[in-house]
């Protein structure tokens, strides 16, 4: 959903931090998941949308750490 607001909204970059892929490494995965990157989903509209990342992985995955 939040891709799609992002091509509806002709944003064009996106940059993310984590993959889901290593979120769900992490976390496990729930059964519930639409295994289609942002990426994947953005290259089939009719503009382009940049889409940079994973930037700062390990810095993004800490957010899902837990804590003390």
């Amino acid at each position: 959903m939040c891709t799609g607001a992002i091509f509806w909204g002709r944003i064009g970059r996106v940059a993310f931090g984590l993959r889901a892929e290593r979120l769900y490494e992490m976390k496990g995965d729930t059964g519930r998941q639409l295994r289609l990157s942002c990426r994947e989903v953005l290259s089939r509209g009719n503009h382009e949308v940049a889409v940079v990342g994973p930037i700062l992985e390990d810095e993004a995955a800490s957010v899902f750490e837990e804590g003390p």
